[in-house]
This record gives structure tokens, sequence and C-alpha cells, in this order.
């Protein structure tokens, strides 16, 4: 009897960001769509933190989406897609900003579950209201910073290119927004 050679599939390396979007400028809806299951959760949590209010940030990640769309041709393939994706995201978070007085940096709506303590929850409520106005009181690109390094967990790198600064700004940045924020919640230790 011939010994059988059990055979694996082998799965296809992921296509990088960088070739979707070139494959985006040359008409691949397909391309785009990948893009958008990509980068779509991330650019609501960025957008909804920073404007706080649901309806807007979609409204906010959806024209980040259409620019990318129609601008795909015009990508420069020496950044990476991700830092010019966010680019513009923080470029249209920015011009709302100038229109409108957001009330800055909430947390996603959760699902409802049942509170074992009420008292718990109110505790936990009032601790998150707290952060979100002291975050709020933050300078905008403080803001920017500490949503991009801290919650979407981006390098200095990454967030210097995204914000168009240094990576050194960034760290200046974050060490202001911390120091504020360590002033602000030291009633809640």
């Amino acid at each position: 009897m011939k010994p059988t050679i059990a055979t694996q599939r082998v799965e296809p390396p992921p296509v990088s960001d960088e070739m979707l979007v070139e494959r985006t400028a040359q008409g691949d809806v397909r391309a785009f769509e990948e893009l958008i299951e990509r980068y779509q959760d991330p650019a609501l949590r960025v957008a909804f933190r920073f404007v706080g209010d649901p309806q807007e940030a979609e409204d906010l990640v959806q024209e980040t989406f259409l620019r990318v769309y129609r601008n795909a041709h015009r990508y420069n393939y020496s950044a990476r897609f991700r830092s010019w994706f966010f680019q513009i995201l923080i470029n249209l978070c920015r011009d709302w900003l100038k229109k409108k007085k957001p009330f800055l940096f909430g947390d996603p709506p959760l699902v409802a579950r049942s509170e074992p303590d009420p008292s718990e929850a109110i505790d936990r409520e009032r601790r998150a209201m707290v952060i979100r106005r002291a975050i709020q009181s933050l300078p905008p690109n403080q803001t920017l910073a500490l949503i991009l390094c801290h919650y979407e967990e981006m390098s200095y790198r990454e967030a210097s290119a995204v914000l168009e600064t240094s990576e050194k700004a960034i760290e200046s940045l974050l060490v202001r927004a911390r120091r504020t924020l360590r002033t602000r919640l030291a009633e809640l230790r």
C-alpha cells in the first residue's frame, strides 16, 4: 500500500491595505469593500470618541470612505494606508469641531445588561461622566493623541503621521494630557 501525503489547504497571505487601495484606484469594488470591512469599526470608535454623537460619527466615517474611494488614485505609497486613512478621518473631525461644539469622548453605546448592584452601576456611571468631562476639557490635539495612542493602540510613529506632527510632539501631547487628567481626576482616587 502506497503511503498518502496529507494535503493541507494553504491559505493565501492576506492582501495588504496598500494593495487593496491600489486595486480600488483601478475600480475594484470588492477591494474597496474589504477596506471598509477592515477599517469601519476602528474609524467609528475614533470618530465617536471625538465627537460623542453616534450619528455624527457615522457621517464622518462615511465621508472618510467616500474620500478614500474618490482619491484612491492619489494615495502616496510611501505612507501606510492606515495612517493616510486616519489622517482623512481626523481632518474631517477637526473640521466638524470648527463647525460644532462637541461633547467629547463618550464611550460607545453598550448593550443593556442586568446589573447585580444598582449602586455600583450608578457609581460607575458617575466616574465615567467625570472622566468624559475631564477629557472633554483637553485641547483637541491632546484628545486626538490620547484616542489614537491609548484607545486605538497606535504607535507614536503612526499617530504622528496621522496628526502630521513629530513623534516627540505626540509624546509631549500625551504627557500634558495625562498630567492634566491626573490632576482633574484626583477626586476619583
